[in-house]
């Protein structure tokens, strides 16, 4: 990177420093880490301690970043085997007042690992495809639909480049003007085909069951937030995507390859090309970008929407005007984005913004080039281990905050419709009725004080018990007969 980019960073940082934890956002819980570095530092109090960066090394989570200020037996453990050993730490949620939240590790549980534990498994990592071959590759790749008004409403077959780009452009004045929303990926004849076959089958515009190949020219992160209250935070979000946007300065990517975008409600949109990375089409693509773009999410410490990373899933189209706001999303300029207040943004939206869209043909960077291979070889060897159901759309799901918040809350007759279909998606990553049933109990049990492994028992023994009982019928009114025995 050129010393103006390091400069940059160094604002940004600075810029953002009392917002950016340093920590990757991870679910509370237990991890296996190496030490990165350490340093030795005073408190504000004058006390020396160590500062130490712990890298994730397994599971979902691997590349994840974590700091810990260490005193005491844990400082002198990672000093002695910093080098050549893994950790266990246990990480928690640590949670403002303000309701942002960050993975603290918890320096009294720090333990090392023992001698014997297998090496995570070495990556043969190949050559990246060249500019051409991945130009032809995604050139067969260029099928794609649109909606109008709302995610769920029918779909329309479109071209996905020459959509995106008139979008961008305002050239058609008949998607002026409108909410509409086009295909995050983009397919090939495979998904005409599919399309035609429920056309046969008496479902016109419909997608469902597709699970053919797919392609992105765009990798795309979304962040939107909400406060306690459930309103849009506007604010939270920009600076969210402020230090995501530091990180992707960091790893190298060209100002002029990141596009900026204002969602036109609650959040921002960063994308950039996937050539960068040098991905292929494929039927895990989807999934390989939700582990990648997760990745630097992470380390970054922000959330994003992981729905976005489902192969049918619909992203705000550029320019479209948003439902709820009455503003449109528009693509921000560098400076726009880091220099202007919300309220400004907010005025600039208040009419579309025609720009120019960034070249989707660009040379692989060879660290983007590693990430995105160990992400497809991350998400290649889960599917191998464990098949997934064939609706379930993510590796580890877990519960969003969002969906949290529409069970408990519901939703403003604006949101409705969007938001029970956001929470359906969201609890669809379950395979079983069991792994939802665990989730959705997780967080009660916490409220309440129960322990843990008790918890787990008497779980799995309703679970067991309910999967011994008859299935319950439903009479001729639709309600369902109670069973003979049980609860």
């Amino acid at each position: 990177m050129s010393n103006i980019d390091l400069r940059l960073i160094a604002e940004l940082r600075e810029k953002i420093g009392g917002h950016w934890s340093g920590n990757s956002r991870l679910p509370a819980g237990d991890y296996v880490g190496r030490v990165m570095n350490s340093q030795s530092v005073v408190d504000p109090w004058g006390r020396p301690m160590t500062r130490t960066i712990f890298e994730i090394t397994d599971g979902a989570h691997t590349g994840g970043r974590l700091r810990a200020d260490l005193r005491g037996n844990a400082e002198r453990l990672v000093k002695v085997a910093a080098s050549h050993r893994c950790f266990r730490l246990m990480v928690h949620d640590h949670r403002l007042e303000d309701g942002r939240a960050f993975s603290v590790v918890d320096v009294a549980t720090i333990q090392l690992m023992p001698d014997d534990v297998p090496a995570e498994s070495i990556l043969s990592l190949a050559a990246a495809p060249s500019v051409e071959d991945l130009s032809q590759a995604g050139n067969h790749f260029d099928v794609g639909f649109i909606c109008f008004d709302t995610v769920t409403a029918k779909r329309q077959r479109v071209g996905w480049r020459e959509t995106f780009n008139k979008m961008a452009r305002c050239e058609d004045p008949a998607l002026l003007g409108r909410a509409v929303f086009g295909s995050t990926y983009a397919f090939n004849h495979d998904l005409a085909e599919h399309w035609a076959a429920n056309a046969r089958n008496g479902t016109l515009n419909s997608l469902a069951g597709y699970g053919g190949p797919v392609h992105a020219p765009l990798l795309t992160f979304d962040i939107d937030r909400k406060n306690a209250a459930g309103n849009a935070d506007v604010s939270w979000a920009l600076n969210d995507a402020i230090s995501l946007y530091v990180v992707l300065l960091e790893h190298g990517i060209p100002l002029e390859h990141i596009l900026l975008s204002f969602s036109g409600y609650k959040g921002f949109h960063l994308q950039f090309p996937s050539m960068l990375t040098g991905a292929t089409p494929s039927q895990q693509f989807a999934k390989a970008a939700g582990k990648f773009c997760g990745w630097l999410a992470a380390e970054a410490g922000v959330e994003i929407d992981e729905c976005l990373y489902r192969s049918l899933q619909p992203l705000r189209a550029p320019n479209s005007r948003n439902e709820k706001s009455g503003l449109f999303k528009i693509s921000l300029s560098p400076d726009e984005f880091l220099d202007l207040s919300v309220a400004d943004i907010q005025t600039l939206a208040k009419q579309p913004r025609a720009f120019q869209p960034p070249s989707f043909v660009c040379e692989p960077m060879p660290g983007l080039v590693e990430r995105w291979q160990r992400a497809e070889h991350a998400v290649t060897a889960k599917a191998s281990v464990k098949p997934r159901d064939a609706h379930a759309g993510t590796d580890n799901p877990r519960i969003f905050q969002g969906t949290w918040d529409f069970l408990i809350n519901g939703a403003t007759e604006g949101e409705r419709a969007t938001q029970l279909f956001k929470a359906a998606a969201n609890l669809s990553n379950f395979a079983t009725a069991g792994d939802l049933a665990r989730a959705l109990l997780e967080r009660p049990t916490k409220l309440c004080g129960l322990p843990q492994a008790e918890a787990a028992r008497h779980i799995d023994s309703a679970l067991s018990r309910s999967a011994s009982l008859p299935t319950p019928t439903r009479d001729q009114a639709g309600e369902l007969t109670p069973r003979t025995s049980g609860f």
